[in-house]
């Protein structure tokens, strides 16, 4: 008797933080030295590179939000697998995204960075534009990458003000 092995491969590949500062790399355009060890998006954006032939269609670029917690219910969906229902997560799948369907990206990410040594930790969270800490600073990440300048209440739109205030609301739910 003659038996067929289907083989399923679904890779997921990623880092956890930035690349060492003498590597540089070109995000839109621009060449960027690596930010290892910092909370700018040298720092901590990395790539997600997915790959699971006849399932994710090659070629696509997205910039949704993705934080380490959605890969466990990102695994257990593209498994088929069941998260137990007592089970409190915060991730949520990014799947459909990588199917080319609309999914539920993230509006916002929390992170915390805590360094070996003397440098001091720091905590955030993150839309795909702006960046709060939860020391108060503020910042247009999508104007200023480097973080040079945080924006002052007199600089705030209304837009502006509802993502700081969303940003605020998530950093004290996520304690």
């Amino acid at each position: 008797m003659k038996s067929t092995l289907l083989l399923l491969v679904f890779v997921l590949f990623t880092g956890d933080n930035g690349t060492d500062k003498p590597i540089v790399s070109r995000m839109n355009g621009r060449l960027i030295a690596g930010g290892k060890g910092t909370t700018t998006d040298w720092g901590t954006r990395v790539p997600l590179v997915a790959n699971w032939p006849g399932t994710i269609p090659p070629g696509q670029v997205r910039d949704d939000l993705v934080d380490f917690s959605d890969f466990l219910p990102t695994l257990c969906e593209a498994a088929g697998a069941r998260i137990p229902g007592g089970l409190k997560i915060d991730g949520r799948s990014f799947l459909p995204q990588l199917k080319s369907k609309p999914g539920h990206p993230r509006e916002w990410i929390y992170a915390w960075y805590f360094p070996r040594g003397p440098k001091k930790g720091a905590e955030w969270a993150r839309t795909r534009r702006c960046k709060l800490y939860r020391d108060g600073r503020f910042h247009d990440v999508a104007n200023d990458v480097l973080e040079k300048t945080p924006l002052g209440d007199n600089a705030l739109t209304p837009e502006m003000r509802r993502i700081r205030d969303m940003l605020r609301a998530a950093i004290k739910e996520s304690r």
